[in-house]
């Protein structure tokens, strides 16, 4: 059994406590937080998508009024004008902005990047966007 003999004055905390462990303990916990953090959005980001959509509205449907909350289009208001399924399989709302946007495909907004405003009527669909219901 291994002893050390404390000399009178000296405190058991003096002997145990090192500034450069508690640096290194502090940069670790920073270090796997961070790590966590990163690792925690990638696998948690599919359930958290559909719920900021919620949130903000979604679903959307063509003609809906709505805020843009992101980009650099961030403030402005436009209509729904199309929705297209994107390369994830998640659906993105086209909104009617210039046509050197749209030619450059900048209208395009994932549906937690928007904020609905007001929904829109049956009249604002397209012929491409029949109103859903009632079959013949």
């Amino acid at each position: 059994m291994l002893t050390v003999p404390l000399v009178d004055g000296v405190r058991l905390i003096g002997k145990t406590f090192d500034w450069q462990q508690m640096a290194w303990l502090l940069v670790m916990v920073i270090a796997t937080s961070g790590g966590g953090f990163f690792l925690g959005m990638i696998v948690g980001w599919p359930w958290v998508r559909p719920l900021c959509g919620r949130v903000n509205g979604a679903p959307l449907k063509v003609g809906d009024r709505v805020l843009v909350l992101s980009r650099r289009c961030q403030g402005i208001t436009a209509t729904v004008y199309e929705i297209i399924i994107g390369q994830g399989k998640c659906e993105l709302a086209r909104l009617d902005q210039e046509p050197e946007e749209r030619a450059k495909f900048n209208d395009l907004f994932e549906l937690y990047s928007v904020l609905k405003i007001s929904s829109g009527s049956a009249e604002g669909r397209g012929a491409s966007q029949p109103e859903r219901g009632g079959g013949e």
